[in-house]
């Protein structure tokens, strides 16, 4: 009876380390490493498309488990990795165009709780928190700077965020939403620099003809044509959307790997991707290359990932999404950036949600059955001592 009620004792133990303590994040982390550790790289976190659930479209329990996975997620990663500076590539919100000056304020707090509150780094990030991000080219004189993001970052990890269609609004920018995120975060639009590297952050949803048409969404396309005219040269480029591709057919063997007819919230490989919806239109991308001839470029918002080879040279990373709630097996980047401002970049999984929550009922039912056993047992004996006292 002692043997079978320590069993279950050490079910129940791995169980809770498995699950509600994290164990499982960390066993997913052993299989990812920096691609390179020299002295002088900068060690990036990058993830994206986080899409933190609104009370609009879900329930306060899927919010509650959601919220919960990401924090998981994220406090298991910058512990084991200690980045030096994270970059967030939009759509940290997924209702926050819609949202009310209440809502919003409610849903940065809990993305606060998310990402703030666990953020630990290396020594060597103390640089890389203090970096600004201005409007005009890092080589002239700036009149205005911010730091990066004044809600999400710590003192010793500096957390750069770009803008995301479901943080402002699509092709008609929400000018309110346009002003809290710059208030919460880092300015949209802006260069910074990160020890020798000079860094482009735009939002490019300013980049849709019809974004003009609000005041805000006049105000960013004129900045993203300002920091156009005074640079010549961005060694890493920022962006939620995509630079113009056609499709993802050439995106290399970690897209192939994806379904083949794609998912809920992601295309297959060969449908053509919308200018302006799906990625940046061709006009915009020829001249971004051209005038600032990125060595690399990072994006988001397809919720897969793509590593994309323009013709002008340039390396593009699209970064798959972070949550549970856009895919059941949602990803990060652990990215290299050497002295040359060339990339190296690893990707890794987070725990698969369908195989964890398959693993957690398993468990669970696995403790029921001992639960049983033992109490049959228990039941059992308690007879035979009764059938012997009426002998």
């Amino acid at each position: 009876m002692r043997q079978r009620t320590l069993v279950l004792f050490i079910s129940f133990a791995c169980l809770t380390l498995y699950g509600p303590l994290g164990g499982v994040w960390y066993l997913y982390t052993v299989a990812c490493v920096w691609p390179s550790l020299s002295t002088n790289s900068i060690r990036a976190l990058v993830i994206s498309d986080m899409h933190l659930l609104g009370e609009r479209k879900r329930s306060p329990l899927d919010i509650a488990f959601t919220d919960w996975s990401l924090k998981k997620s994220y406090a298991t990663i910058t512990a084991r990795f200690r980045p030096d500076i994270v970059l967030n590539i939009g759509d940290i919100l997924d209702e926050g165009k819609r949202a009310s000056n209440s809502q919003y304020k409610s849903y940065m707090k809990r993305a606060v709780n998310i990402l703030r509150g666990s953020s630990t780094s290396s020594t060597t990030s103390s640089s890389a928190s203090t970096a600004s991000i201005s409007s005009t080219s890092s080589t002239t004189t700036s009149t205005s700077s911010t730091t990066s993001s004044t809600t999400l970052s710590t003192e010793t990890l500096a957390h750069y965020a770009v803008m995301g269609n479901h943080d402002v609004g699509w092709r008609y920018l929400v000018d309110q939403r346009l002003a809290s995120f710059e208030h919460e975060h880092n300015s949209p639009n802006g260069f910074f620099r990160v020890k020798n590297l000079t860094f482009a952050c735009i939002n490019s949803m300013a980049l849709h003809p019809d974004a003009i048409r609000t005041p805000g969404g006049l105000k960013h396309r004129r900045e993203i044509e300002s920091m156009l005219d005074s640079q010549t040269h961005v060694d890493v480029l920022l962006t939620h959307m995509p630079l113009y591709r056609y499709n993802d057919l050439h995106c290399g063997k970690e897209r192939a790997l994806d379904a083949t007819n794609g998912g809920v919230t992601y295309y297959p490989t060969n449908k053509k991707l919308i200018p302006d919806d799906d990625v940046v239109n061709e006009q915009f991308t020829k001249r971004i290359l051209k005038q600032w001839t990125p060595t690399n470029v990072l994006s988001g918002h397809l919720h897969s990932v793509c590593r994309y080879d323009h013709e002008s040279g340039t390396q593009e990373l699209t970064i798959p999404t972070f949550s549970w709630r856009m895919r059941p097996d949602p990803k990060y980047f652990l990215i290299s950036f050497e002295t040359n401002g060339r990339m190296k970049a690893t990707e890794c999984p987070l725990p698969n949600e369908h195989w964890f929550m398959a693993s957690i009922v398993i468990w669970v039912v696995f403790l029921l059955v001992l639960t049983l056993l033992e109490c049959c047992h228990h039941w059992q004996g308690k007879s035979q001592v009764l059938a012997s006292k009426r002998v």
